[in-house]
């Protein structure tokens, strides 16, 4: 059964992989600078995380029951690598709002379970070529106290380009300042917003490497040449 499940899994990220498209890709400007890790001044032996509120539904309450909408508890997640690549996880763990040491315990349990499902695609080996495995995945820069960093969001099966501002507030918290995305076809919205989330830092060994789609077709991204 585990098997035929893995199985499953592996045709289906290739039927993704293999209908969706990658947008943006002359827009990854990071690509022709130039990655230098001495000038990195935050820890890069772990990933960081921030929590946020959502407001949720709960499809198996009825509508008109209490308990149908709640506030949940996400995490983003963000791993640098000391190669300049990033995955920047947009996906969310909820659970529902709790306050004080329940709620740490149920963050740290989220932290935990996500520690174990790594990186999206994960079922899926063919990292070269699969664009699955472009999935959150980017580059990123500093320049003193600001980090820059361009990654691939996914969008109904395809692939967009999203600007994330950075700042260091210390070798272990950042504070991301804001986000864009252009407008493309199937993705009818500009993303321009300021946002003032905090990252901790949490300590995670052995992290998975940064093996990942951009960086075996890294040529194949970046400002076209003249």
């Amino acid at each position: 059964m585990k098997q035929c499940l893995v199985l499953i899994l592996a045709a289906f990220l290739f039927f993704v992989s293999s209908c969706s498209r990658i947008y943006h890709k002359s827009e990854l400007h990071l690509q022709e600078q130039s990655f230098n890790r001495h000038l990195i001044t935050f820890r890069t032996d772990g990933y960081y995380y921030t929590e946020i509120e959502e407001k949720r539904k709960d499809y198996s309450i009825p509508q008109d029951q209490p308990g149908h909408e709640y506030t949940g508890i996400g995490i983003l997640r963000t791993v640098f690598y000391d190669d300049g690549y990033v995955n920047y996880g947009e996906s969310l763990l909820r659970q529902n709002k709790q306050s004080g040491s329940l709620k740490q315990k149920i963050v740290d349990s989220l932290l935990t379970e996500w520690e174990k499902l790594r990186y999206p695609g994960w079922g899926y080996t063919n990292k070269k070529n699969a664009k699955v495995h472009i999935w959150d995945w980017g580059l990123y820069r500093q320049k003193g106290p600001v980090i820059e960093l361009q990654y691939y969001s996914n969008h109904f099966g395809h692939y967009r380009l999203v600007t994330v501002a950075m700042s260091v507030l210390n070798d272990s918290t950042l504070l991301a300042t804001h986000k864009y995305s252009p407008y493309v076809g199937m993705m009818p919205h500009i993303v321009d917003d300021s946002i003032d989330l905090i990252y901790k830092f949490r300590k995670y060994s052995p992290k998975p490497d940064s093996t990942n789609y951009l960086r075996y077709n890294i040529h194949k991204f970046g400002p076209k040449k003249k």
